[in-house]
């Protein structure tokens, strides 16, 4: 039986194929553990100082599309470089519900640049039109 001892092995062995900069995407989404895996790449990303690495784990975390991930995106939003906080932009478009709009607008408000503030605000109103066709569906 898959346990989290197997997911944490399964992790590590992707995980040092992207820190070698190989492609681990479709191995970590497609692992016979499933969404499990999840909070093992969430602690990670936080491990990683690579932004390449952040910016992949972002992607193969947002593809499970778990409302749960929520504030992992928007810890991420945070991120000082721009590879992860626009990968993270990107992600809440995965789990378009009211808690993603919420924590793109919480974290937006607080965004010093005009240039990042202008992407927050783009995204903001992209996932709002999206919300909307979704309710009118």
């Amino acid at each position: 039986m898959w346990n989290e001892s197997d997911d944490r092995k399964y992790a590590a062995f992707y995980m040092e194929k992207l820190r070698r900069g190989e492609d681990a995407f479709f191995g970590l989404i497609e692992g016979p553990g499933g969404s499990s895996v999840v909070p093992i790449l969430i602690e990670e990303f936080r491990r990683d100082a690579d932004p390449k690495v952040r910016k992949a784990l972002i992607r193969v975390i947002s593809e499970f599309r778990l409302r749960s991930s929520v504030p992992f995106f928007a810890e991420a939003l945070r991120d000082a470089s721009p590879l992860v906080w626009k990968a993270a932009l990107d992600a809440f478009f995965a789990v378009p519900c009211a808690e993603s709009l919420a924590a793109l607008e919480s974290v937006g408000e607080s965004v010093q640049d005009k240039k990042q503030r202008s992407w927050f605000s783009e995204a903001i109103d992209q996932l709002r039109e999206q919300l909307a066709k979704d309710e009118n569906a």
